[in-house]
């Protein structure tokens, strides 16, 4: 599995572009599948959060908050982590 995988899926799921993963812009909506997308390739890869945050166009530092982020929120919405579950499927296959 690539991040490139992880990001198609993804992007397929929120109905976003690649180019908006990796684009500049914080509207929320994009900001949530980007973050989604960048924890994904986090636990699917195992690359470093250097090697992710280049492939989003993006600091490690945005990476290491966005995995922060998802893994809190997962706690929270039991809905999240089903489909975080199921998007890391869908990269696996």
């Amino acid at each position: 599995i690539t991040i490139t995988d992880v990001q198609a899926v993804v992007a397929a799921h929120y109905r976003v572009t690649l180019a908006d993963l990796r684009g500049p812009s914080r509207a929320r909506h994009l900001v949530r599948a980007r973050q989604m997308a960048m924890a994904l390739a986090y636990s699917a890869t195992r690359h470093s959060f250097a090697v992710i945050g280049r492939e989003f166009c993006r600091h490690h530092t945005t990476v290491i908050h966005a995995r922060e982020t998802i893994a809190h929120a997962t706690r929270r919405a039991p809905e999240l982590l089903q489909l975080f579950d199921r998007l890391w499927r869908e990269a696996q296959a």
